[in-house]
């Protein structure tokens, strides 16, 4: 029985009395109305009933909870509660007296979304009487933290109970967002779907579907916080996790996670959560994650890595909106990360260039997809892939596809079916391109648009399509020898003006030549030789080395080593900016030395004074840069001095005479 789109006024015991006792699923879709009254024995009629799904029907949570009363120690088959909240939504506290009937069912699918949901007492929604009858559970859309405090502790003993759970999603969490996208839970129980779910997501269609869905493309987004680490004990029969959109207030604490009974783990959706470092998850068995999706993620966490456990039999790899414009030069090594990967999804990454060796490590990828980027060209990188049959381009800025990629396409499509899509790309129909255009309609590749009518730009500006262009082929491109031959003489013509007017001017002016650029060589070199220094050294430091550097450190190198060093505290002048005293001091420094300690990242100016020192050494000037590393490790060296590492001296200090040694041998070495 479905009630869509009904006018609720009262929800009485005798309401639905008259209809078959033998119905076992009723569903209330859109439903609105002033209900003043809800009874508990509402749904009393129907002793038989195994599905209850409420889907935007506005009455309060609590009422909707309290129609579970009749069927309180008996099984249902799946209890859905989305989006149950009045006209007028209000926060809602689980308490257990509210989900008392609801704790005390065996049921299989479990969904309370969107309901407005900001928190729960303890030993409500935790406690269930009959853990090992839930296998799917929906807490999405919701505002609650569902291990805050005392509920860690109430979290981990469930977890160890419900042993027979295979789906859970408390995706969309902490804000409300307008397009929240669910699992097809119809398909998840069905093993002939499984290889299409582990390619293409969860939210696949099935033949026949009971799920209401609205979707709506405005996304509310806000600023997320890093979530801490536990050790956690997963269901043995966890199939699908899925925490998307989640938002916590959590502080991030750097501990490893320790994950167990990840046997039956095949689907993972941690997309859009913001973290400064991916988690280390370690597991006593191997992972056999198929489907990963990390999309929302800033994969430049992840270039400090070698190797992910989670990520090593994934099949399927979702990095979407990952930024992943920000590891041009280092795409590989986000890459290799997925070395079984069969399917990528990299669209909607800002993505201008793709490094040669990006997927040199996945050379099972059968399945690209580089759309929605800002690629002016075929990545050369995709050229090594064997197995590849399917490559989506689409809406880059492609302008045509040169006859290396064509040739190697051709050689694909003769091996099997190659699938490319180039729609929404910035397809130029002229005379360079010509050869394109007639490959287009030739070869055996299949193309998104079965027509082939992509829009392109003809030569006067003016906008067609491909289809059109091959049609009336020899008027677009009748022309074009003509056009390359007179190309060729004025550019043959150019040359020759290019090249003999230079050499005649230099052949007659020769010796003014030379001796001006012996002349201006020879006042650099005395420029630079005469050079004087206002200090032998500008050194850098944090405050929680103040008192070593001004008890021993000074006293060693002005006292004893008579050299003049320029101190933020007590050389710089007052009331004057800066930033100015920093460029002037560094520039009027012999060497700079920098004092790295745990605190000194937190030196606001550190960045500033790190740019100021490579542009001197960039100008000569400055000849010594030097870290001396004290109460800190030697990786904390700031990645700021990368270019210009090789002129870099690192010394890891020790309160002895050996660190002195070590210090007075760089400055006193001979270098220009």
């Amino acid at each position: 029985m479905k009630f869509a789109r009904c006018y609720l006024k009262q929800m009485t015991n005798d309401t639905l009395v008259d209809l078959p006792s033998t119905i076992t699923a009723i569903y209330f879709h859109e439903c609105v109305g002033r209900i003043s009254i809800v009874e508990a024995d509402f749904l009393k009629p129907f002793p038989l009933l195994k599905i209850l799904n409420m889907n935007r029907v506005a009455i309060q949570l609590g009422d909707a909870l309290q129609l579970l009363y009749p069927f309180k120690n008996k099984r249902m088959t799946s209890i859905i509660f989305k989006q149950i909240r009045p006209q007028v939504p209000k926060p809602v506290f689980i308490s257990r007296v509210m989900i008392n009937y609801l704790m005390h069912i065996c049921v299989k699918t479990l969904v309370l979304a969107e309901s407005e949901i900001v928190g729960y007492e303890q030993r409500s929604l935790l406690a269930p009487k009959f853990p090992e009858c839930l296998e799917n559970v929906v807490l999405s859309g919701n505002r609650f933290s569902i291990a805050l405090g005392p509920h860690l502790v109430e979290l981990i003993i469930l977890l160890k109970k419900i042993i027979n759970l295979k789906f859970f999603d408390l995706s969309y969490n902490a804000i409300n967002f307008n397009n929240i996208e669910y699992c097809n839970l119809d398909v998840l129980d069905n093993p002939s779907y499984a290889e299409e779910i582990y390619r293409k997501g969860c939210q696949i269609k099935s033949a026949t579907t009971n799920e209401y869905k609205d979707y709506n493309p405005i996304l509310e987004k806000a600023q997320m916080i890093d979530e801490p680490k536990f050790t956690i004990f997963l269901p043995a029969n966890l199939t699908f996790l899925r925490v998307s959109h989640y938002m916590t207030s959590y502080i991030q604490t750097g501990q490893k996670l320790y994950v167990a009974n990840v046997d039956n783990l095949r689907y993972v959706d941690f997309s859009y959560w913001q973290i400064k470092q991916f988690p280390e998850i370690y597991s006593e068995t191997p992972f056999n994650v198929k489907y990963m999706d990390i999309s929302g993620l800033n994969s430049s966490i992840l270039i400090h890595e070698t190797s992910i456990p989670v990520f090593q039999s994934v099949q399927t790899a979702i990095l979407k909106n990952a930024m992943l414009g920000l590891t041009i030069g280092k795409n590989g090594i986000v890459f290799q990360l997925f070395p079984a990967v069969e399917k990528l999804d990299i669209s909607y990454n800002n993505l201008w260039y793709l490094d040669e060796d990006a997927f040199d490590k996945n050379s099972n990828l059968s399945n690209v997809n580089i759309a929605h980027n800002l690629l002016p060209a075929i990545p050369i990188a995709v050229i090594n892939l064997r197995y590849l049959g399917k490559f989506d381009i689409s809406y880059n800025r492609l302008q045509t596809i040169n006859k290396t990629f064509r040739d190697w396409m051709d050689e694909k499509s003769y091996e099997g079916i190659f699938y490319l899509s180039i729609k929404g790309n910035s397809l130029k129909c002229t005379c360079d391109t010509s050869d394109f255009i007639r490959w287009l309609f030739s070869t055996k590749v299949v193309f998104d648009l079965v027509n082939k009518n992509f829009s392109c730009t003809l030569t006067n500006g003016s906008e067609s399509n491909t289809a059109v262009v091959y049609r009336r082929f020899h008027e677009h491109f009748g022309n074009c020898n003509s056009k390359n031959w007179l190309r060729l003489g004025i550019g043959l013509l150019v040359a020759f003006v290019i090249f003999t007017v230079p050499f005649a001017v230099i052949f007659n002016f020769r010796w003014k030549i030379t001796f001006w650029i012996y002349r201006n060589f020879k006042r650099v070199v005395e420029h630079r030789l005469e050079r004087k220094f206002d200090y032998d050294i500008y050194l850098s430091y944090a405050d929680d080395m103040l008192q070593w550097v001004k008890g021993d450190f000074l006293q060693r190198i002005e006292t004893s080593w008579h050299m003049k060093v320029c101190v933020e505290d007590r050389d710089f002048l007052i009331g004057a900016t800066k930033a100015d005293e920093i460029a002037n001091a560094i520039a009027g420094s012999k060497h700079a030395i920098f004092i790295l300690s745990e605190s000194y990242k937190d030196n606001e100016w550190k960045k500033f004074e790190f740019e100021r020192v490579k542009f001197e050494k960039c100008r000569n000037y400055l000849q010594k840069i030097i870290i001396v590393v004290k109460e800190a490790k030697v990786n904390c060296v700031p990645h700021e001095l990368d270019d210009i590492l090789q002129y870099v001296t690192i010394i890891d200090w020790a309160d002895n005479e050996i660190g002195w040694d070590k210090l007075r041998m760089t400055l006193f070495t001979d270098t220009f």
